[in-house]
């Protein structure tokens, strides 16, 4: 399931419009399965001066 952390409810959206969002393998998931969505991340293509980056974490954490 993934979190969504920008904008927060009731802040403002930040100019530059960035958006993190964290995703988590969850119960009956194979590996083979999440592996594939991960790969589905890394081949978006944003529009130029657009930035995409996928990084692997441990799990996700709601702050």
């Amino acid at each position: 399931m993934p979190f969504v952390y920008s904008p927060r409810n009731g802040s403002p959206i930040p100019i530059e419009g960035g958006l993190e969002a964290c995703a988590e393998a969850g119960f009956g998931i194979t590996d083979a399965r999440f592996n594939a969505f991960i790969q589905q991340l890394r081949s978006i293509t944003p529009r130029e001066g657009t930035f995409l980056n996928v990084e692997l974490t441990a799990s996700c954490r709601l702050n």
